[in-house]
């Protein structure tokens, strides 16, 4: 390597090593923080973010990048520096801060069910966002600006058409689909219960106990730490034992892509995937192609059934099956079915679009999420849990992270069919338990290659195929169409 590359590579890994810091404190402030420190930490992670805008922003790495020869590493270290550049260090400092506090006003409202304690912060995070989006469009697109911060190197104009065209045939099929509300399952189901089906399950899957942490949260997440160190957290329910079989795959899908990364490459593109889509696709692979197939519960039902008693016999097994292939137009995105959850996504878009190019203000949100909800699902939310405080995107300053749901739930289709092109015996594998030869197939087809390419060229190398909603589709066609199982 050159002397210019050896100091960027240097510099870029020390950026690297703040930002895990950071990730490890929001970690923190998600499974064991006392509300009473969140003042404290929001200087924290006001202070490392500054930090490290300042490591990247800073002109030597402007010369360094001058003096490398293009590839892939340097064009991803380029806009690192450009966007650092862009945006001062009091508005990195103000929006990690706000962010912070704006967290934990959107936790308290969401255990209040009143919105009105976030509505707020909300409006600080939106007017930074809009701030920040100004400093990096340059009198371009603000939304488009967003965007780059999730999936690099790809335009608006590609995504925010393919989520909106999508959004229109899954409507024409939910509504065609649709069963109602999911019956009541047997329960309620210990946590005891639950969590040693999970630990089992992880495990069995693959999960290393000295190479992560499962813990339980409010909401299901994934932290990558750094190397051999990736937590993720599950959620419990009393009412429906499958939910959270299905949250705990999501996680492990995350989980298995951060730790499938080359660890000599720790601190470069090829060690931090960049694309927020294609780490989505995996959570979706194994929650989704996984987590609601028959092979994958034949396997599994006979544990469960041990692992919940006395609440499911012998015969609850076609229960639990037609339960998981209902179709159901809910407000609550952290419920819905596949059929359902790219509904919640195009609407956030539309919404959070608004508020960032400053069509929408904060104080008219609600009612604009009670009009957009009655558009997409048919009714209105009875109250803030039901409506625009249940997701914790926005508190987190995420605006431009919902359409990477959307790529991933393609993407993750498109890599299932070619995963039964290349392997036909992968379900039989899955009704066996054995899901080393999938996870082979996916380390190298995806995880491997960390953030080398976006989300369509990464697919479209895995696949032979560019990324497209056709085999999105045709999945639930199959799973769905003629009469569900």
């Amino acid at each position: 390597m050159t002397d210019a590359r050896t100091q960027l590579l240097q510099r870029m890994r020390e950026r690297a090593l703040l930002r895990s810091t950071s990730a490890l404190l929001s970690w923190d402030e998600a499974t064991g923080m006392p509300v009473a420190g969140a003042r404290h930490r929001a200087d924290q992670q006001a202070l490392l973010a500054g930090m490290a805008r300042d490591l990247a922003a800073d002109p030597q790495v402007g010369e360094w990048l001058t003096a490398c020869s293009d590839d892939a590493d340097v064009k991803h270290w380029r806009r690192i520096h450009r966007r650092a550049v862009r945006v001062p260090r009091r508005l990195v400092e103000s929006l990690a801060k706000t962010c912070t506090l704006a967290r934990e006003a959107w936790a308290s409202a969401r255990d209040a069910n009143d919105g009105r304690v976030f509505k707020a912060q909300l409006s600080k995070v939106v007017n930074l966002k809009r701030e920040e989006a100004d400093a990096l469009a340059g009198g371009g697109d603000r939304y488009e600006a967003l965007l780059d911060e999730y999936e690099p190197f790809v335009s608006a104009a590609t995504i925010v058409p393919l989520v909106e065209s999508l959004a229109h045939e899954l409507l024409r099929r939910a509504t065609t689909w649709e069963s109602g509300p999911p019956e009541r399952q047997p329960g309620p189901v210990p946590d005891s219960g639950q969590l040693q089906l999970l630990l089992s399950l992880a495990k069995t899957m693959g999960f290393a106990d000295r190479r992560g942490r499962i813990d339980e949260g409010t909401h299901g997440s994934a932290a990558a730490i750094g190397p051999g160190d990736v937590r993720i957290t599950t959620r419990f329910s009393k009412v429906d034992a499958t939910g959270p079989v299905l949250r705990t795959l999501h996680e492990l899908g995350h989980w298995f892509m951060d730790d499938g990364l080359p660890e000599n490459a720790w601190g470069t593109p090829r060690g931090e995937p960049s694309s927020h889509s294609l780490h989505e696709s995996q959570a979706r692979f194994f929650e989704n192609h996984v987590g609601r197939s028959d092979a994958f519960w034949e396997w599994l039902f006979p544990k469960a059934k041990a692992a919940w008693a006395p609440f499911y016999d012998a015969s609850s097994s076609v229960a639990v099956r037609k339960h998981l292939r209902r179709v159901h137009r809910g407000l609550l995105r952290s419920w819905a079915d596949e059929v359902t959850s790219d509904l919640h996504i195009v609407m956030r878009m539309r919404l959070e679009r608004a508020l960032i190019e400053g069509t929408l203000q904060v104080d008219a949100l609600p009612t604009a999420w009670s009009d957009a909800s009655a558009y997409w699902f048919g009714t209105r939310p009875r109250n803030d849990l039901e409506g625009w405080p249940q997701d914790g995107h926005w508190s987190a300053g995420k605006f431009g992270f919902f359409p990477t749901y959307t790529l991933g739930n393609l993407a993750a289709a498109q890599l299932a069919e070619a995963l039964k092109r290349d392997r036909p015996e992968a379900e039989h594998e899955l009704g066996r338990g054995e899901f080393a030869p999938t996870l082979a197939w996916l380390k190298a087809n995806v995880h491997r290659h960390g953030g080398e390419g976006n989300v369509f060229e990464r697919v479209q190398l895995a696949t032979g195929r560019p990324l497209t909603a056709e085999s999105f589709l045709r999945h639930l066609d199959a799973r769905y169409a003629n009469g569900r199982r």
